[in-house]
């Protein structure tokens, strides 16, 4: 999936979503996210896109997640960061006991500086 980043004709963040169809070989739009971002997270876990923070329209972290639901082609909000950060690292873990995680590590805030903090997001 390719979501959000900026427009190359206009420069500004969008929002917009395209899946890549590999029996067709092409991308396909499917619906927009809730929130327009550009440097966000991104990573699959059991039928759904997890999208992590990023920038706004106004270049400022967002503590914001959502989440896509492959089959119903829908974008439904979920829990905040703790801190707003874009350009982050993240992965998915599944543990023994059927329960699963996002890792979110490191990332700029707003005024480009590190953040060193890892967060576990519980599923």
């Amino acid at each position: 999936m390719i979501c959000g980043g900026l427009s190359l004709s206009t420069g500004d963040i969008t929002d917009s979503c395209y899946m890549f169809n590999g029996d067709r070989m092409c991308l396909e739009s499917r619906q927009s996210m809730l929130v327009k971002r550009v440097g966000h997270a991104i990573c699959y876990l059991d039928h759904f896109i997890y999208v992590i923070g990023g920038k706004t329209n106004q270049m400022v972290c967002s503590k914001l997640c959502e989440r896509y639901d492959i089959n119903q082609d829908r974008w439904e909000p979920i829990s905040n960061l703790n801190y707003g950060r874009s350009r982050a690292g993240i992965t998915t873990f599944k543990h023994t006991h059927n329960t699963k995680s996002i890792y979110v590590f490191y990332g700029n805030d707003s005024i480009q500086i590190t953040n060193h903090t890892i967060e576990k997001y519980s599923l």
